[in-house]
């Protein structure tokens, strides 16, 4: 892969909301003559940035689309706070809200032991931790059920981490951990193999 293509990062659309649409650039891949070439879809010049939301929210744009690495950062934290806003929404399903915290876990993962970014990432991972504890907080017999349903089947080095820190807590939170203990257990579980995924990235 070129480094050009390195420098990008494909996102998922379902973490973007009008709210933050404008705090970072997002592009869009094209091939021409043969080259790759990503070209701006939104900025966060003012101007066109209504006509984008209203691009964006009717659906009429249906390309992937893609973030700088020097945008991870804002672009994971915007996704954890609309995953806090979701998550607080009483007529949401439990099983959905499980999954968008457990997906933005691990995308945070795949970023740090794929694309060596900063292990102030990290934080990040913990902050979507902290929304799965909630899930599984509101009805734990439920929740126990959402681990053993929806955690994946593959062994990447990133899901295995996410699902050991998910495991991790819902054990805790089965045999009556206070929830704070049962947070840093899920935390640990999840960092269990950074030092290793580190040395083989």
């Amino acid at each position: 892969m070129k480094r050009v293509e390195k420098k990008y990062r494909k996102i998922n659309r379902d973490h973007l909301t009008g709210k933050n649409l404008g705090l970072f650039n997002l592009y869009y891949k094209v091939k021409d003559s043969g080259a790759t070439r990503f070209l701006k879809f939104s900025g966060k010049d003012k101007t066109h940035l209504d006509k984008v939301r209203e691009l964006f929210e009717s659906g009429e744009f249906q390309e992937d689309l893609y973030i700088h690495e020097s945008d991870r950062m804002k672009y994971y934290e915007q996704a954890t706070l609309s995953l806090r806003e979701m998550i607080k929404d009483p007529n949401l399903p439990l099983q959905e809200k499980f999954s968008k915290s457990y997906d933005i876990s691990k995308e945070v993962m795949k970023e740090f032991f794929e694309w060596e970014a900063s292990p102030k990432l990290l934080q990040i991972s913990d902050q979507a931790m902290g929304e799965i504890d909630n899930c599984l907080s509101q009805d734990e017999e439920l929740g126990f059920f959402l681990v053993t349903n929806i955690l994946s089947k593959d062994y990447f080095t990133y899901t295995h981490s996410i699902n050991v820190g998910v495991y991790c807590m819902s054990f805790g939170l089965q045999i009556d951990m206070p929830h704070e203990d049962a947070l840093e257990l899920g935390i640990g579980g999840m960092l269990h193999d950074v030092e290793i995924g580190r040395a083989h990235v």
